[in-house]
């Protein structure tokens, strides 16, 4: 707090913090005027997990020379499907989960590539997603997830109190994003 004192007389200065523990945060900091705006970066939904499923899967068929968003690389539809799946069955997997999912799917299209001398890039079939998937553990554990769900409350809670004192209109706020 000594460190922000008299920040505010300043021009063009933004302190910003991230922690994956923000019920350790003194709430001095977050009081108005101080360290006033906080970002949750929440798990993805099911749409936005198969977008990220799709991003690494055309990220590891994509050579570095490539852009791995060139518009002509299309997925296959059993490919799709199979994405689609484990996008509606991988609630509460991290970002960085669906990537490792994707990348343990990889490896294994590499080894069976390895295994039957085949010199050509390797690619991930439905079978190496499938297989994949059934291997693979999320890193958040039920334990943690209600652990940052109590901590979301409690910042709910302290919007709808500052809501309800100040007749804002909280509602319209897309809660993902900002939270106060």
């Amino acid at each position: 707090m000594t460190y922000l004192d008299g920040i505010e007389s300043r021009e063009g200065i933004f302190v910003m913090g991230a922690t994956s523990r923000p019920d350790l945060i003194d709430p001095a900091v977050l009081r108005p005027g101080r360290l006033d705006k906080i970002l949750l970066c929440d798990f993805p939904s099911k749409e936005e997990r198969l977008d990220i499923l799709k991003l690494y899967y055309r990220n590891s068929h994509v050579s570095r020379e490539e852009t791995p968003r060139e518009p002509d690389f299309s997925i296959k539809d059993d490919i799709l499907d199979t994405l689609n799946f484990i996008s509606e069955q991988t609630e509460f997997y991290s970002g960085a989960d669906l990537q490792s999912l994707i990348y343990n799917a990889f490896l294994s299209s590499v080894k069976r590539n390895i295994q039957i001398n085949l010199d050509e890039p390797p690619l991930i079939t439905t079978n190496d997603l499938k297989a994949s998937f059934q291997e693979f553990k999320k890193s958040v554990s039920k334990n943690e997830i209600k652990f940052y769900e109590d901590i979301k409350n409690k910042f709910l809670l302290r919007i709808n109190s500052y809501e309800s004192s100040n007749e804002i209109d909280f509602s319209q706020i897309d809660l993902k994003t900002t939270l106060y």
